[in-house]
């Protein structure tokens, strides 16, 4: 996932196609704080918290699962 405007983050998320609420949420929370200039390593905390990586775990089997 490529961040291409940080301003629209969470906009852009909720439009995601195929992203359950708990993927959505930790990608927003990490949009949130890019915007308010949180360290992008902070901000990559997120996404490899066990939280983070259970969504996104959660996430792609439930995609694989609607194929």
């Amino acid at each position: 996932l490529e961040v291409t405007n940080v301003e629209n983050g969470p906009k852009n998320v909720n439009k995601l196609p195929g992203l359950d609420v708990p993927t959505r949420k930790v990608l927003a929370r990490t949009f949130q704080e890019l915007r308010e200039h949180k360290s992008l390593e902070h901000c990559k905390s997120h996404l490899v918290s066990s939280k983070g990586q259970k969504a996104f775990k959660d996430n792609a089997s439930n995609r694989t699962n609607h194929w």
